[in-house]
């Protein structure tokens, strides 16, 4: 498993469909398709990061 910002391998699993990235310390998960990505704040809290919509979309195919 790659990170999709940052492209490392160093990545942990959170949870049965959650991931994290220990270079960039982000989380990630797919819902829908869609990979839906979080950054933790000050205090541990998970902030949601707008959404990166399919490549399908992104390249029109």
């Amino acid at each position: 498993m790659e990170c999709p910002i940052c492209g490392t391998r160093d990545v942990g699993r959170v949870g049965q469909q959650g991931f994290f990235c220990r270079e960039c310390c982000v989380e990630f998960t797919w819902k829908k398709g869609q990979l839906v990505l979080y950054r933790p704040d000050e205090e541990g809290e998970l902030i949601p990061v707008e959404p990166i919509p399919p490549a399908s979309e992104v390249m029109g195919t």
